[in-house]
């Protein structure tokens, strides 16, 4: 079953901790322009992205940029979604992290998990950028000390480096790694079917995989895609998805699965980099996938229920033809519409779980083709 909220607000602990975070990367002198750097490496990750080499993180200008502005936000994101993850390995636990670049799941973890620091758990962190993995491995130690219960291995190059070490992981983080690979033969879909079938063969059979895009257009389509896969292997989606069905946004030209969230408590140090490098933010947006291997417990939701699950997948926002405010969700019978009360409007946000009772009437919004439903609470 899907976890109820994929948000946390961040609290005074994790705010702390980002905003010490600051202090850890002075550390690791920057050198150099570091906002022109940053503007450079945000376009070869948006625009220029045909110019970017597997290895980019590998150029000192790059990777100082990456440490001191992606990563952070990277981080921040995290922050929101690592306390409410369902996410509890017990000791001997093996986690794999994907295109780990500076280590980011072994860091996020690290901050905001601290109930995991005292497990004996090992992490495969894999990456073309052995400069970046070591970074990540320093700026982790000046945090964690050397005396822990965490093992951690580098391992460079491609999913061949990992499928050789002979090892199935319980956890598989993948975290911007799908938006970063180039178009290949076969076109997109099939590549991508081939990337999340090497996923899957290094999981074990109960295990779990966290996938982490941004929240554009390019995003929220690989991962509908890699959904779609995972639900063929027989995976079974855990978030944000609240059931097995066809991805409601898949076809659509126009929108996407994705969520935004404010910045507010991102830390000062970052938002004033990311002003020099004008880059300036007024929300974050990310699309995400949890998934669960060989647990298919959710198939038996029957879209004649009179109560369906619903993920909310928008803020609020105004229709031309009708009052009041809306906002958009997901559920097995597809997209769904909410009229927001003024009660409603302040409960629910995106990315909670809710429950709806359809329309006696099955009326349908004309723009996005979504049914009117009623939250239930």
């Amino acid at each position: 079953m899907c976890h109820r909220f994929l948000f946390t607000a961040l609290s005074a602990e994790v705010r702390l901790a980002l905003d010490n975070y600051g202090l850890i990367l002075k550390k690791a002198a920057a050198g150099g322009d570091l906002s022109r750097s940053v503007r450079e490496l945000s376009a070869l990750l948006t625009d220029r992205r045909a110019e970017r080499q597997v290895n980019y993180l590998n150029h000192p200008k790059f990777l100082a940029a990456y440490l001191h502005y992606f990563l952070p936000w990277n981080l921040y994101r995290l922050g929101m979604l690592l306390p409410n993850l369902p996410f509890d390995p017990p000791d001997d636990s093996l986690i794999a992290d994907i295109g780990c670049g500076p280590l980011t799941a072994v860091q996020a973890l690290w901050l905001f998990r601290p109930d995991l620091r005292s497990r004996r758990l090992t992490f495969h962190c894999l990456d073309f950028s052995i400069k970046a993995m070591r970074k990540g491995l320093d700026l982790f130690k000046t945090m964690s000390g050397d005396n822990i219960a965490w093992k951690i291995r580098l391992l460079e190059g491609n999913m061949s480096e990992l499928a050789a070490t002979k090892s199935r992981a319980d956890f598989i983080f993948s975290l911007n790694v799908l938006n970063e690979q180039k178009q290949g033969r076969g076109g997109l879909e099939k590549q991508l079917g081939r990337h999340i079938d090497q996923l899957a063969a290094e999981l074990k059979r109960d295990g779990r995989l966290f996938m982490l895009e941004p929240g554009n257009r390019l995003g929220g389509r690989l991962l509908s895609l890699a959904r779609k896969r995972l639900i063929e292997l027989g995976f079974n989606i855990l978030s944000p998805c609240t059931h097995q069905r066809n991805c409601p946004m898949l076809p659509q030209r126009t929108s996407w699965c994705h969520f935004r969230r404010s910045i507010n408590w991102s830390p000062w140090w970052l938002r004033e980099l990311s002003i020099k490098s004008g880059l300036s933010k007024k929300e974050l947006s990310l699309s995400l996938l949890y998934a669960r291997r060989d647990q298919n417990d959710q198939e038996g939701i029957s879209t004649q229920a009179e109560f369906l699950p619903a993920r909310i997948i928008s803020n609020p926002f105004t229709m031309r033809d009708r009052a009041g405010l809306y906002c958009y969700g997901c559920a097995p019978n597809g997209l769904v519409c909410f009229a927001l009360e003024q009660a409603a409007k302040d409960l629910l946000q995106p990315g909670d779980f809710v429950f709806c009772r359809k329309s006696p009437v099955q009326e349908r919004d004309q723009k996005s083709g979504a049914y009117f439903v009623k939250a239930v609470f």
